[in-house]
């Protein structure tokens, strides 16, 4: 409280009394206006003073402090409509586009629709591989992002996959882990989820080929309406084409096969081997949309927009279905028959250069190529061993793909185009025409083969040991004399021969040590030796000379060179693919007349000699009396060192028919697999008996 006037009792005592001065400031006079009596200070004079047992004006404080109250709240509420405004005007008029579209989203759900890929037909227009329709669950990974936050998306993922491994039928329904679309196994799940943090990422598959029991048991789990469509909005069931190969081990390194892709940020099928890959911009269609009006509760009520995809191309081969499937069961049961026993060559055989190496050599694998000469087109590629393409699209896991490596020998490995190997005697075509053209000899040269060549103390001795005495051209090509061919390359007596420098040039014509350029993925170009990138002495130039050494090349090199000599004029690029949405592709001459017709005759009969009696190609001898078809062609045995230091070999057989207009040219390989007489002749026998009977009928 103030303090009293200390003048107070003064004035109580000389002047007017307190009551009285109390009563007056209380209770006023009511005659003349206000403001007369204050002008003249009579009555109502007393509102200007202070209250005397107070001594202060509250009443024009009170006043100021009013005034303020208002004045802070006025200014508070129109700052507050300010604000409200300013949000509403940016939500109703500068972001209304964004919240429609929102809203849209809301109410529908956009679905992709994956065309489906172009069908594969043979060269008789039978489905090589088509497409089946399966149920795949897709994270839409926009619906449950709270920004770049993605918690709420990986906990959906790991809690459906829970629900899916609860279930009885979840088997393979998982991706395997080399794509960032896969992996989400319920084992796998929490170090796979971090693909969910990739910017820009749109969709992701958690499973796919969902059969009906598990749609079934989504549904049950709330998960699913009857539509198909996810009652939890960042969940889909979507319809996708598969892949279905119908000979998904035979073809599996031509065709390969086709997974989800690595780059998408949704999830789009893509070839990932073979012509799968290489054709994959033809093959791969347009997609389309479905547009489906959901409620809040994401239950579907109508679709009302659909846009129907886009089917990719169809695309025929010159692949033959039985002549392909053939080869690969043949290679199979040698293969597998070489790992449960380890048989020499049949004793009662004839002497050659294939069953007297190294007798009892098995194969680890093979490669059967075939070709029609006229234009390079593929009738069969097959490696064993291989791999099922159709567990490469319905979803394999880790464990199953280590299975897989450790009991086969790399069967993912296309060993036709992928896969360098010494040539052996299949080379000495080459080599014969080179000498010619070179005129390092002609066809009446001739060389004495006591069994070996012997040069400053080094002895190179020829597969038959005491040799064959008198030896030409056409007698050389046909028992494949290596002293002969020692001979024409590094040179020997009278004979000067070709040098490293010649051989490798005209090997290089011929197209060794290149790509053939064929339209799958994985080939590689082999190796010419050229003298330059090591010390090169002359027993390097006589391997080389007889294809081995450090040359190398794949089978389907040596076929390709095989070709030449069975068209007699035209080296071609090998191709897979004969049509693509019906128009046909084009043959690819690579070279053009390499060789005289005289030098071509000469070897081409070289060639015919060796698979009749007296040659080294036995198991075909009785072809033309059987099927009326001449036929030419060249065993081949190269030798290695295997990885354990064991002396092993290759055996090869290449060979065409009929010698003139040639319909087939094909080419046996078996890795480590003994002689080329004794064990790539008899598969080349089964797959000529089936090619020309079947073209009798």
């Amino acid at each position: 409280m103030n303090a009293i006037n200390p003048n107070f009792f003064e004035e109580l005592k000389g002047g007017e009394s307190f009551l009285k001065r109390l009563l007056r400031f209380k209770y006023p006079g009511k005659s003349g206006s206000k403001r007369s009596r204050l002008k003249r200070g009579g009555e109502g004079a007393h509102l200007n003073e202070v209250n005397p047992l107070i001594g202060k004006d509250y009443f024009n404080s009170g006043r100021k402090t009013f005034h303020g109250h208002l004045l802070f709240f006025t200014f508070l509420l129109l700052a507050s409509f300010l604000v409200f405004f300013a949000r509403a005007f940016k939500l109703q008029v500068l972001e209304s586009k964004e919240y429609q579209a929102l809203a849209q989203r809301n109410r529908t759900r956009t679905y992709e629709i994956p065309a489906p890929r172009g069908v594969i037909f043979d060269q008789k227009g039978e489905v090589i591989a088509q497409n089946r329709p399966t149920f795949n669950l897709v994270l839409n990974v926009s619906r449950c992002s709270l920004g770049k936050d993605r918690t709420l998306c990986k906990r959906l993922v790991s809690d459906t996959l829970d629900h899916l491994r609860r279930g009885q039928s979840f088997k393979r329904t998982v991706l395997g882990e080399d794509s960032p679309w896969k992996g989400l196994s319920p084992q796998r799940t929490v170090p796979q989820l971090t693909q969910l943090d990739t910017p820009g990422i749109q969709s992701l598959v958690i499973a796919q080929n969902l059969n009906k029991d598990q749609l079934l048991s989504l549904e049950s789990a709330s998960l699913l309406d009857s539509l198909g469509t996810q009652k939890v909005p960042a969940i889909d069931v979507l319809t996708y084409p598969t892949r279905d190969y119908h000979y998904p081990e035979a073809f599996a390194h031509l065709l390969g096969y086709t997974g989800l892709s690595n780059e998408s940020l949704t999830p789009l099928i893509e070839g990932k081997t073979g012509l799968e890959a290489s054709y994959n911009k033809p093959l791969t269609g347009i997609s389309g949309q479905r547009l489906i009006q959901v409620n809040s509760s994401n239950e579907s009520l109508r679709e009302f927009d659909t846009k129907d995809p886009v089917p990719g191309e169809n695309i025929k081969l010159f692949a033959d279905i039985g002549l392909q499937k053939l080869a690969y069961e043949e290679l199979k049961k040698a293969v597998d028959a070489s790992k449960n026993s380890n048989t020499s060559a049949d004793p009662n055989s004839p002497a050659t250069p294939e069953n007297e190496k190294i007798p009892g050599a098995t194969a680890d694998a093979g490669v059967v190529v075939a070709q029609d000469p006229q234009t390079g087109g593929v009738l069969a590629l097959a490696s064993y061993p291989s791999f099922d393409a159709q567990k490469m699209v319905s979803g394999v896991t880790s464990a199953e793909l280590a299975t897989l490596e450790e009991t086969y020998n790399h069967p993912f490995f296309n060993r036709a185009i992928g896969a360098n190997y010494p040539p052996g005697s299949t080379y000495k075509m080459v080599m014969a025409s080179a000498a010619l053209e070179e005129s390092a000899i002609t066809p009446y040269s001739t060389i004495n083969d006591p069994g070996y060549l012997s040069v400053a103390g080094y002895t190179f001795r020829n597969w038959k040991l005491d040799g064959h005495g008198q030896v030409d051209l056409l007698r050389a090509l046909q028992v494949s004399n290596d002293t002969y061919f020692y001979t024409i390359g590094g040179g020997y007596g009278n004979i000067e021969g070709l040098g490293i420098d010649r051989i490798s040039n005209w090997s290089k014509k011929f197209g060794f040590g290149a790509k053939t350029g064929i339209d799958i993925p994985g080939e590689v170009a082999g190796f010419v030796p050229d003298g330059d990138y090591k010390d090169w002495y002359l027993g390097d130039t006589y391997i080389t000379s007889i294809g081995q050494g450090d040359f190398l090349a794949t089978p389907l090199q040596v076929n390709m060179v095989t070709s030449y000599f069975a068209n007699g004029r035209e080296l071609l690029r090998p191709r897979v693919v004969s049509e693509v949405a019906g128009e046909a592709t084009s043959k690819e001459v690579l070279a053009r007349d390499l060789i005289s017709p005289q030098t071509l005759d000469l070897v081409r009969e070289g060639l015919r000699r060796a698979v009749t009696p007296g040659g080294t190609g036995y198991p075909v001898f009785d072809f033309p009396e059987k099927y009326g078809v001449v036929l030419a062609g060249k065993t081949g045995t190269s030798e290695y060192i295997d990885p354990q230091g064991n002396e092993r070999t290759h055996a090869w057989f290449t060979v065409w028919g009929p010698l003139e207009d040639a319909e087939i040219v094909l080419t046996v390989f078996l890795e480590g697999g003994g002689g080329g007489s004794d064990d790539a002749a008899p598969i080349a026998r089964t797959l000529l008996d089936y090619w020309f009977s079947e073209n009798r009928e």
